[in-house]
């Protein structure tokens, strides 16, 4: 009986904050990308760190998953992230190369001083659990942007969603339907053959 009110209690909570208006649910084998849109001004001087990361969340079991940094449709950066969505992206002469924990080295040159546009996309992979989810408020969600450990300024959302992702269908081997045709073909031969 302890047990079930337990449970029923988890159960309230989990959903009364899944119930907010801006809650985002992600799910291993559901809705499991984000996507952010945002924008941030950069420092006077060139700044050389970008961070993504959660105020607070609701989550059941462990999960895997992977961080994506875009400018525009360019592709700036991957990073594989094992204990949740906080990311860390730096560029390669930043004072932070040579300890990227929870970092990622990328090349920053393409954007120009000012404010910065982007996107980011954290696509979760795996789930140590059959019921393993994260929820979160949009508005907990932080993008911020540093220059050689100087100050941070934070950014924008302009937009946040999450979806489901579409899954790589494997394309057939051409050879299969050729070895099945051939199959079929010696079967009809032994067929013919036994009532001769």
């Amino acid at each position: 009986m302890k047990v079930f009110v337990q449970l029923v209690a988890a159960l309230v909570s989990v959903i009364a904050f899944v119930g907010s208006a801006n809650a985002i649910t992600m799910t291993p084998d559901g809705n499991n990308l984000l996507t952010v849109k945002f924008s941030v001004s950069a420092q006077s001087i060139e700044y050389n760190e970008l961070y993504f990361r959660l105020d607070s969340s609701v989550s059941r079991g462990r999960y895997t998953g992977t961080s994506s940094l875009y400018n525009g449709n360019n592709l700036l950066g991957v990073h594989e992230a094992p204990n949740g969505i906080y990311t860390r992206f730096v560029r390669s002469d930043s004072i932070f190369a040579h300890q990227p924990f929870a970092a990622v080295v990328v090349d920053f040159t393409s954007i120009a001083n000012g404010t910065i546009k982007g996107v980011y996309t954290y696509l979760m992979t795996s789930g140590s659990r059959p019921d393993t989810f994260l929820s979160f408020d949009a508005a907990d969600f932080r993008v911020t942007t540093g220059a050689n450990n100087s100050g941070f300024l934070r950014g924008v959302i302009e937009d946040i969603s999450v979806s489901r992702a579409p899954v790589s269908v494997v394309p057939l081997p051409a050879s299969l339907p050729l070895l099945a045709g051939g199959l079929l073909l010696v079967g009809l031969v032994q067929r013919r053959r036994r009532g001769n």
